[in-house]
């Protein structure tokens, strides 16, 4: 989920000062059944992720992996962030897909990491095909 709202803000400087190990923990403290259930604040991740726009601290720092998740096709990506991340995708595919595309031309807007990470994340469970 998470994943997809903080798709590629941060770019190479970013992803330079990321460690995947610190995603669990930021995973923590996010409420995301309530982030899901809540459209004012799916609305306010989604536009951090898009804007950089009313980015709580969490949802700030979240947004710095997602580079890295896709560049590394979640190579490094825990157990735990795979799931939260399926469940997100999963719940932007059938709610708000329009999320999920305007997160993918933000981050991946030539397509190669979809291109070169598309089979290895839907084997992790994870579709962005379908946006």
């Amino acid at each position: 989920m998470k994943l997809l709202y903080l798709c590629l803000f941060a770019a190479a400087a970013t992803v330079a000062n990321c460690n995947m190990k610190d995603a669990d923990r930021i995973l923590a403290k996010i409420d995301f059944e309530a982030v899901r259930s809540s459209g004012r604040l799916l609305q306010n991740m989604f536009n951090c992720f898009i804007d950089g726009v009313k980015c709580t601290p969490d949802a700030f720092e979240l947004k710095k992996f997602f580079p890295e998740m896709l560049s590394t096709c979640c190579a490094e990506c825990s157990e735990t962030l795979l799931a939260e991340t399926k469940r997100m995708a999963d719940f932007l595919y059938e709610n708000k897909p329009e999320y999920g595309r305007k997160t993918l031309e933000k981050y991946d807007p030539d397509g190669k990491y979809l291109a070169k990470c598309g089979e290895a994340l839907k084997a992790k469970g994870i579709d962005l095909t379908r946006f």
